[in-house]
């Protein structure tokens, strides 16, 4: 009796090492492998890979493992094989999806990548990543209702995905939706500021006019910029003061002046190129004589104004003495390239025709 129980405790012992043991081995296989493979041991971790797949065809670690070893192999049919084996194995793992997606877009393959991220949001339904990497393919592909879509359910699972804001964002801009893009730029960088957001927001306040929160936008940029390269920076704030400047003169060259000198100030720092420099400092003067002169031009146009009410009233000789006052105000100025100067003169003559005509019929 004695016997037998010793002999059934031997067998049932025996059993249970057995069953701890192959996971205990397979474990230690993988983790052989892993280490063959950080030191570019590549064919022998193959083989100890395939030793372990033997016994565990479905070991979707082991497979996700060869893939990065037929990487640094550059046998990429082989890579993918394992991709997709991987999947097979798991198809809940999402590593699998990621990796395996990133290679299909690299390949331009991007229907492809589509398809199989829209497969892994079927599979792992709550994964934001997943829905994040489906809308930036789709946006690649301007399917960008979609994409919107995609990136709208990976926001809603993980509302601290700060790019998926900055993806969103680029759509907005698609669907001239500016208020909301700003918005999303905005949200982004409240989670993580960041050169490039910084430097995106930038561009669109600038489309929309908005020249003093794109210029702090840049300083922003450039802060936080390591990469010590300024070219962009160069041309933004070169392209800042040019459009203000180009801006006050499409406005009679009125409020936007004092602006402009700001931004080209600023430009000034950052233009290296001689010629350009020069153009600039060129454009900076004329528009500093403008501010110099804008207090007569101003002056002018009040008077301009009386000679127009004076015109009504057909008492010329008192118009055509306003008029002259005017261009006088303006004569030797910047301003004398504004089409007012021609219209005073123009208007000198008239009057003087009206008080001829006015004499003849006395």
């Amino acid at each position: 009796m004695t016997k037998t129980l010793t002999l059934l405790f031997v067998c049932l012992c025996s059993a249970s090492l057995g069953a701890f043991a192959q996971p205990t081995q397979s474990m230690n296989l993988l983790e052989r492998a892993d280490e063959l493979f950080y030191a570019k041991r590549y064919r022998k971790a193959l083989r100890v890979l395939d030793q372990l797949l033997k016994k565990e065809p479905n070991n979707y670690k082991a497979h996700f493992l060869k893939n990065f070893i037929y990487r640094d192999l550059n046998e990429p049919e082989k890579r993918e094989d394992a991709y997709q084996k991987t999947l097979v194995a798991n198809p809940h793992y999402a590593e699998g999806y990621y990796y395996y997606g990133g290679l299909l877009s690299g390949q331009k393959r991007l229907a492809e990548a589509r398809n199989l991220y829209t497969l892994g949001t079927k599979k792992i339904p709550q994964d934001a990543e997943m829905y994040h990497r489906l809308g930036f393919i789709l946006d690649q592909m301007k399917d960008y209702p979609r994409a919107l879509a995609a990136y709208n359910k990976a926001i809603a699972l993980d509302p601290k995905m700060y790019g998926t804001y900055y993806q969103r964002a680029t759509v907005y801009e698609v669907f001239k939706m500016y208020e909301k893009a700003l918005a999303d730029y905005t949200q982004s960088l409240a989670l993580v500021p960041d050169a490039l957001t910084y430097r995106t927001r930038a561009q669109l306040r600038f489309s929309l006019g908005d020249y003093s929160g794109a210029m702090a936008d840049y300083r922003a940029e450039a802060r936080l910029d390591t990469t010590g390269r300024r070219t962009f920076d160069l041309k933004s704030y070169r392209e800042l003061a040019f459009s203000a400047s180009s801006l006050a003169y499409d406005q009679w060259r009125k409020k936007d002046l004092a602006k402009a000198q700001v931004y080209g100030q600023e430009a000034l720092k950052w233009v290296d190129d001689p010629a350009e420099k020069a153009m600039l400092v060129n454009q900076l003067n004329e528009d500093r004589k403008m501010l110099r002169d804008k207090p007569s031009f101003d002056k002018a146009q009040a008077v301009y104004r009386e000679g127009m009410r004076l015109i009504q009233a057909k008492k010329y000789q008192a118009a055509y003495d306003a008029f002259k006052k005017a261009a006088g105000l303006i004569k030797g100025t910047e301003y004398t390239l504004d089409p007012l100067y021609e219209k005073l003169i123009n208007l000198q003559l008239a009057c003087l025709d009206a008080i001829d005509a006015a004499r003849k019929k006395d």
